[in-house]
């Protein structure tokens, strides 16, 4: 029995779902390790541009990646000292204030107007209490009238004899818990005190030992990389790193940057206002916002709610408010596109949904660095074709083109979103003819090539070309011809025109109403011949109004070359010397279907719309000239 071999294509759905699987299950184990070298990659890809800057003022590398390290321990750790003393002062004036806070809420509680679920919840308790009142208060009658009665002698207390009442268990049986507590000796407190800090300063140390070293041995993991990808692909290797490690770099140092701006503008801000610890509220204002959406207002709600706390009256509450809400106006509308665009290029949704995987995969670490590590994801899906499924996916790129979506809207029965994906289309300034080569045929032909295929029913493809004829009547109603030198030429032509023949249905028909649409502006009437006849009378219906200028033959790929065939047969037999052009259009290959069309007669094939606009005029103007100027007539002197 001969061997078999069975290949198995990676790119198989069951086999990249597994593999994602096992990514997914492999970050969530091994997060202890993953996220100390995930910060420092993307700390590397921040400082990156400040040392190669440095080096290329003559320092070396080292001594470059230790000065970026130090300034930024520096400015670390002076930020972070002030920020741990500030909440450290917070936290004990929270402590000592706790009853005015709780007077303020109570204030704000009491002074609301009461809900109807309220006024509701108050009328059935006092329908209860009015139920139960009557045996409450035969209680208190009855206690009453007894306790006016008078003492009757021998009724009453027992006297008091000065020893306590003995019960009936036996004292000695009582069990009493004894816990012995030594005291904390220094040891303790300073192990108590600094026990805490100790994981977080450890993995901080990590993380910039690691950044260091990838900055100091950056071009060694570079080739690292290179060979694990293997050398065949060394140029695309380098070219895609590159471009995509500068991309990430630029982005993550100018959001860091951007972050920091924030924070220094709405820390000053809060302090000239004159809320306290405005340096805490600024540093949290740089690191929420980090965190897409929630993060910004999470920085706004905390000196809001402390400033309405803590101050005197609505003035400074006020203040603060008209302070983020502005800042954050301004730097949505201003900075931000100045700085780096419009947004981070991820969808709203991209970043809801990434933000909530990376907080369930890494904690609270995930959440600051889902923005980053999304955009991260999503510039190399751009470039590694494994990782473009984050880039559809996650990008703000329209997913489909034109046609497809416009194909999709009537597929879906949305005519309106259909028509519109037209109307924003022609309002970017585009042409007709590009919107007709660029979303109305590629959707006929798609539906003719669905309709062949058995995808779609024939009732799907006449939903489409009602829609079509919908836009076709509307461009025919806003159309307007412009006169110029070159249309009057043409126009002032006797016996000119331009025969359009539909080879097949209302799709090849419909074509040739865009192509009348397009030459409207240069002067040129195109007759329509009515595809609803047979290929013969369709030939007989041309020849009944005259000699024509130019024979356009409509045919919408893929169905229907045979009866396009006979009709160039035909055409060509009745009109040997008026030229013959075959539209095949929307198809940029199809050699075999043009060689087979030429040799039935055709002169000339047309792809596009665009096409015909152009050489069709052109055609006119030079047999106008043929004919005005004929070979050999002598010429005035």
């Amino acid at each position: 029995m001969a061997d078999r071999t069975v290949r198995i294509r990676m790119n198989h759905p069951v086999i990249v779902t597994v593999l994602i699987l096992a990514i997914i299950a492999f970050m969530y184990f091994a997060a202890e390790v993953l996220r100390p070298l995930a910060l420092a990659l993307l700390l590397s890809l921040v400082l990156a541009p400040l040392v190669g800057w440095l080096e290329r003022r003559g320092l070396p590398r080292v001594l470059a990646v230790v000065l970026t390290v130090v300034l930024t321990l520096g400015a670390l750790g002076g930020v972070g000292f002030v920020v741990i003393q500030q909440l450290g002062q917070l936290a004990t004036d929270l402590t000592e204030h706790r009853g005015e806070i709780e007077r303020k809420i109570s204030e704000v509680v009491r002074t609301g107007k009461p809900s109807t679920v309220g006024e509701l919840k108050d009328m059935a308790e006092d329908m209860s209490r009015s139920i139960l009142e009557p045996d409450r208060a035969d209680g208190e009658d009855a206690g009453v009238a007894l306790a006016e009665l008078p003492e009757a002698p021998g009724v009453g207390p027992p006297p008091f004899s000065g020893r306590p009442e003995e019960t009936p268990e036996d004292e000695e049986s009582a069990i009493y818990k004894v816990e012995v507590v030594e005291r904390p000796t220094i040891q303790d407190r300073f192990r108590t005190a600094v026990g805490p800090l100790l994981e977080p300063a450890a993995i901080f140390g990590i993380v910039l030992v690691l950044t260091a070293f990838m900055l100091i041995t950056r071009d060694d993991l570079f080739g690292r990389v290179i060979q694990v990808i293997g050398l065949s692909h060394i140029s695309l290797t380098t070219r895609t790193l590159g471009e995509a490690g500068e991309r990430i770099s630029r982005y993550l140092m100018t959001f860091s940057f951007f972050n920091a701006v924030c924070g220094l503008i709405l820390g000053i801000g809060l302090f000239l206002i004159g809320v306290p610890y405005a340096v805490l509220w600024g540093f949290l204002v740089f690191v929420l916002r980090f965190i897409p959406y929630v993060g910004p207002w999470t920085a706004f709600l905390m000196p809001l709610g402390y400033s309405f706390v803590f101050s005197e009256g609505w003035q400074e509450p006020i203040l603060v408010a008209v302070l983020f809400i502005s800042f954050e106006a301004f730097s949505e509308y201003v900075l931000e596109p100045v700085l780096y665009g419009r947004t981070t290029g991820i969808t709203a949704v991209g970043l809801l949904i990434a933000a909530m995987f990376w907080t369930w995969l890494w904690g609270a670490p995930g959440l600051l660095l889902s923005t980053p590590l999304t955009v991260c994801l999503a510039v190399l899906g751009k470039y590694v074709p494994a990782l473009r499924f984050f880039a559809t996916m996650l990008g703000e790129d329209a997913v489909l083109e034109p046609g497809a979506l416009f194909y999709q809207r009537t597929l879906a029965r949305d005519s309106d979103g259909a028509i519109d994906v037209v109307e924003e289309y022609l309002d970017e300034g585009k042409p007709i003819e590009a919107a007709f080569d660029e979303i109305l045929i590629p959707a006929l032909s798609h539906a003719e090539r669905d309709l062949a295929r058995g995808v779609i029913e024939e009732k799907d493809q006449v939903f489409l070309w009602n829609i079509v004829r919908t836009i076709l009547d509307d461009l025919d109603a806003r159309t307007s011809v412009e006169e110029d030198e070159a249309r009057r030429r043409l126009a002032s032509a006797e016996g000119r025109k331009v025969i359009g023949v539909a080879s097949n249905d209302d799709a090849d028909a419909m074509v040739l109403r865009m192509l009348a649409l397009a030459l409207r502006p240069s002067g040129v009437p195109v007759e329509v011949v009515s595809s609803g006849a047979s290929p013969l009378e369709a030939a007989g219906h041309v020849s009944e109004g005259g000699g024509p200028q130019v024979v356009v033959l409509s045919h919408l790929p893929p169905v229907g070359l045979s009866s396009a065939r006979y009709l160039v047969r035909r055409l060509k037999a009745l009109y040997p010397d008026v030229p013959l052009w075959a539209g095949r259009w929307g198809e940029a290959g199809g050699e075999k279907a043009r060689v087979r069309l030429s040799r039935m007669g055709a002169d000339r094939l047309l792809n596009s719309i665009a096409d015909a606009k152009l050489s069709i005029p052109e055609l006119l103007l030079t047999r106008q000239s043929r004919r005005d100027h004929p070979r050999g007539a002598p010429t005035s002197s």
